[in-house]
């Protein structure tokens, strides 16, 4: 196996041990109280986010990516390329600076709490937060607007890290590619 074979495969492997776990710390901080957490608020709702966009993206790469990268279910991922590639492109672009933006948030509002102590519950409010994440998850969603009409999903077919055909989902319009890929 060369090294990107097999790191591909270590890192399914992390991937499908880990999203157990990950489940879990979602179930735990949506279901529990913040005070009961011992969490700050701030703190608290860009975990939670953080933990939305993980555990999302993990499941379109369990579900979708890796089981037709490996050739798994081939004909199937054939059939509705179209859809499925859109899907694929949105967990692999926008939807990374989504979970990219929300880290850098949680780590501006760790070093804003160690920076300025005294002013950090003034320059992080519950409101500057929720407009912060809601601004978020709206500018990715309209930036995969376009996927859903104009552009065309299709596949091409790859090798697999273990050797078999896999699948790779793609764009087909050439403008498409640009933001995208």
């Amino acid at each position: 196996m060369e090294y990107y074979a097999c790191m591909m495969v270590i890192a399914d492997i992390i991937l499908l041990i880990s999203f157990p776990l990950q489940i879990r710390i979602l179930t735990i901080l949506l279901s529990r109280n913040t005070k009961f957490m011992g969490l700050e608020s701030d703190f608290y709702r860009c975990l939670k986010q953080i933990l939305i966009v993980d555990f999302l993206s993990a499941l379109i790469s369990l579900l979708i990516v890796e089981p037709a990268t490996f050739g798994v279910f081939r004909e199937f991922f054939e059939n509705i390329s179209g859809w499925i590639s859109k899907i694929a492109i949105f967990q692999a672009s926008p939807f990374h600076i989504l979970g990219t933006f929300f880290h850098f948030l949680i780590a501006l509002n760790r070093f804003t709490a160690m920076l300025f102590t005294i002013q950090h519950r003034g320059i992080w409010t519950p409101r500057t937060l929720k407009c912060l994440h809601f601004g978020g998850w709206i500018v990715v969603i309209l930036f995969s607007l376009p996927l859903f009409w104009p552009i065309q999903g299709s596949y091409q077919v790859v090798t697999s890290p273990l050797g078999h055909r896999g699948l790779s989902f793609v764009l087909t319009t050439s403008y498409a590619n640009i933001p995208y890929q």
